[in-house]
């Protein structure tokens, strides 16, 4: 198997600085990288790889750097799989869903950042344990529209 190169392609719209330029992936394991979203001024997403499907990368524009983001470490369990689900902005901190695999029973957990970029302010908001979410199915529970009160909206159907 020959090793593929990772890079993204990166330009700038200001009138001076009209070029496209490569800027290489730090991370060689990555098998795929999913959709993301922009906060604080940079792209989050969400990467797997085969020895590690639980991460997320920034991308800086200014800096055109990738970084490792700070998310909380999924519990431990003998016959346990954990993947995100998605990424979002609550009441302008960064949220996440993710999909637990236990024991043939599912769930979902939706997580919210505190404090931008500190790994403990990461809090649950609420965990859904209901055989009817596959986390890897049709359906999945991601961050559409929240309140301080309550939640609207919050099941997405993958295909729309």
């Amino acid at each position: 198997m020959f090793p593929l190169e990772k890079f993204v392609m990166v330009a700038s719209l200001k009138e001076e600085d009209k070029t496209w330029r490569r800027v290489d992936l730090p991370y060689h394991d990555i098998h795929s990288v999913k959709d993301g979203i922009t906060f604080h001024g940079r792209l989050h997403c969400r990467i797997y790889s085969y020895q590690n499907p639980y991460r997320v990368i920034t991308f800086d524009p200014i800096s055109e750097n990738f970084g490792l983001f700070p998310i909380p470490e999924p519990p431990k369990h003998k016959y346990f799989n954990c993947e995100i689900g998605g990424l979002g902005v609550l009441d302008d901190c960064l949220c996440m869903s993710r999909g637990f695999i236990c024991d043939y029973d599912y769930g979902i957990e939706i997580l919210v950042m505190k404090e931008y970029g500190v790994n403990e302010s990461w809090t649950s908001l609420f965990f859904i344990k209901n055989r009817c979410f596959n986390p890897y199915g049709e359906f999945a529970v991601l961050p559409i529209n929240y309140r301080r009160t309550q939640w609207r909206s919050c099941f997405a159907n993958r295909r729309s």
